[in-house]
């Protein structure tokens, strides 16, 4: 017989399974296997090592295994195996259960098993409907389990479950049989539950899909239903409690609205753009500014605009530039330096000033010249200055300023050079050769005057 331990047992004494450890003659006692590693498996999975070996009676052969608490913590049918270099193979039964043993009714192995049926053990009764309506747990080969409630029981103790197998059970499978509304201990998932008539069954669920229910009563807890938000949809009958403060929300969206009132906080719904549309009873608040209250615009787009006022304050609109257009009734007034402009195009032009600092060579007709500044000093001696700087040919440029200095500044002959200086009477300005005859001429010195 299988021996019984409860599913994450935190008692040690109640960890055990008696091992009987023989030599290889099969009957004299392996005395020396205390502390040694036993290894376990539980439901068709093998888990390796579950504990160590404690000697009951060595003399004997007589130990216990003894699981280390974190190994059960899988339910089901299993075994402990050993073996070492004098003892045996040697293997022994037992199986984990929740902790509602005194609530199981039967722990054994089926024999077969279809879509939503299972075979029980031969140990069970023959006596039909004997176990209708019990519940009932399968383990499957990987550890995992299922549980189930059986609708019809058989004779031939094959039991009809309201809800299809997962997997199919097979024989060999691990089960356990329990009294009906017993499995409230049970940790494990139904992912459906079939339809049908289900009496004194208490159902905890977390999230309730989308579909019409009808003939359910939900108890909702105190807080009542807790949500962060509502889908979209039609609600019929339906009170929202609304905490302090209102509806928090971000944004309204386009839509009709009956019956809400919103309110705004300091300093009005702030928008940065009002589109265009037809608005009626909407007051916009702007900036006073004395007993006028103003709007403030950056920029007005082109357009027709009709029963627009439009105040400009002081100083006039500030434009960096006017547009190419014709324009009525329209006073620009033009700072200090006047209208700075690269060029002027072709055009007749009235009433216009030009400021010039250079006159590009070229020819000109109709053109007045002051003639005021250009006889002034500063006109005169550009005048002069070119006429003086004009050459009157030959190889070495003769200007007439050479001609000038001859009659004023100092000349000087030496043999047959003649030098005229410059009107500092120390710098050679140019120099002559002088043929003689019977005069002698000694030089000119006409002074500084």
């Amino acid at each position: 017989m299988a021996v019984t331990i409860l599913l994450n047992e935190s008692v040690g004494s109640n960890r055990c399974v008696p091992l009987w450890c023989v030599q290889s003659n099969g009957t004299s006692a392996c005395t020396n296997e205390s502390g040694a590693t036993f290894n376990f498996e539980i439901g068709g999975v093998y888990y390796g090592s579950g504990g160590s070996l404690s000697a009951v009676s060595a003399n004997i052969g007589l130990y216990t295994c003894i699981f280390s608490a974190s190994k059960l913590s899988v339910p089901g049918v299993g075994q402990v195996m050993y073996s070492s270099g004098t003892a045996l193979p040697v293997s022994a039964p037992f199986v984990v259960i929740p902790p509602m043993f005194n609530r199981l009714i039967s722990v054994a192995t089926c024999s077969a098993g279809g879509a939503n049926t299972i075979t029980l053990n031969s140990v069970e009764t023959t006596t039909a409907d004997q176990y209708s309506g019990m519940g009932i747990t399968v383990q499957y080969r990987d550890g995992t389990y299922q549980d189930n409630v059986i609708q019809k029981y058989s004779a031939a103790r094959v039991a009809t479950v309201y809800n299809s197998w997962v997997s199919v059970p097979v024989s060999g499978m691990t089960y356990w049989l329990q009294p009906g509304g017993a499995h409230a201990w049970s940790t494990s998932t139904i992912s459906g539950i079939a339809a049908g008539t289900y009496s004194g069954v208490t159902l905890g669920a977390g999230n309730f899909a989308p579909g019409v229910y009808s003939g359910v009563s939900f108890s909702i807890r105190d807080s009542g239903i807790a949500t962060t938000s509502y889908q979209l949809g039609n609600y019929s009958g339906v009170s929202v409690e609304v905490k302090n403060g209102g509806i928090q929300t971000s944004s309204v969206g386009a839509g009709s609205y009956s019956g809400v009132s919103l309110e705004i906080k300091t300093g009005g719904i702030q928008t940065n753009s009002i589109g265009s549309a037809t608005y009626s009873g909407v007051t916009l608040g702007a900036n006073p500014v004395g007993d006028k209250t103003l709007y403030s615009i950056n920029s007005i787009v082109p357009g027709s605009y009709s029963g627009v006022s439009v105040e400009v304050k002081t100083g006039g609109i500030q434009a960096a530039s006017v547009g190419k257009g014709v324009y009525s009734g329209v006073s620009v007034e033009v700072t200090t330096g006047g209208i700075q402009v690269a060029s002027v195009g072709a055009g007749t032009y009235s009433g216009v000033t030009f400021g010039i600092n250079n006159i590009a060579p070229n020819v000109y007709s109709g053109v007045t010249i002051d003639g005021a500044k250009l006889l002034s000093t500063a006109g005169e001696r550009s005048i002069a200055s070119s006429l003086l700087s004009t050459s009157l040919g030959g190889t070495t440029p003769r200007l007439v300023q050479h001609a000038f200095e001859l009659l004023r500044n100092k000349v000087t002959i030496s043999g047959s050079t003649m030098t005229v200086f410059k009107s500092d009477d120390v710098s050679s300005s140019w120099t002559a050769t002088i043929s003689t005859g019977t005069a002698t001429v000694y030089g000119v010195a006409p002074g500084l005057a």
